[in-house]
């Protein structure tokens, strides 16, 4: 029996997870200057009260901003004073660099990971620097998990995000380690009918 469009957007519109926000491109200068008015020197609080910072100096890893590669292959070192001083000084050049259109695209989204995840875990992966990953199920197909990762930062002693991207359910345990720090409380369920 085939699906028809009405069904197949009925099953979209009732899947399982927080509603999915609008996936945003746009210039890399357009997105700094967003994320300097909207994240950067602010925190967000946790369930568990606590307090998550971004900083300038976060934005280039959180869409894995990298120099393009050379002819030879080489790749060099991208240092995030240097990118930002350039996007400020309006001499970034687009064109010498490359991105993570996913996270660039839902890096708007990762307060809303921090404030409400479906479930906060210890770091179980070994070349992700963080201590602690947040796990928040979206209501999107695809990879509907969206991980954010948070260490502490002792230039400011604070929590900052250190990345964040979208993973499918079987490989959240690659990445989250058990038993969950804190688990949202879901009404009349024993465990989360969300997160693998």
């Amino acid at each position: 029996m085939e699906r028809d469009a009405v069904t197949d957007q009925h099953a979209r519109r009732n899947r399982p997870g927080a509603p999915v926000q609008i996936f945003r491109l746009q210039p890399i200068v357009a997105a700094f200057s967003e994320y300097e008015a909207t994240l950067a020197n602010r925190c967000f609080k946790d369930p568990r009260g606590v307090e998550v910072w971004f900083y300038d100096y976060n934005f280039p890893k959180l869409i894995q901003l990298a120099w393009k590669p050379g002819p030879d292959g080489d790749r060099l070192k991208l240092m995030a004073s240097r990118v930002i001083k350039e996007i400020r000084s309006g001499r970034f050049a687009e064109d010498q660099y490359e991105w993570d259109n996913w996270r660039l695209g839902t890096l708007f989204w990762t307060p809303d990971v921090i404030q409400d995840p479906d479930k906060i875990h210890p770091n179980a992966h070994p070349l992700v620097f963080g201590d602690t990953v947040y796990v928040r199920r979206y209501a999107k197909a695809g990879d509907p998990y969206k991980l954010a990762f948070t260490a502490r930062d002792e230039r400011h002693k604070t929590m900052i995000v250190t990345t964040s991207f979208w993973v499918p359910g079987h490989r959240v345990r690659k990445f989250a380690k058990e038993p969950p720090l804190w688990e949202k409380q879901w009404a009349g369920l024993a465990a989360s009918p969300l997160c693998p």
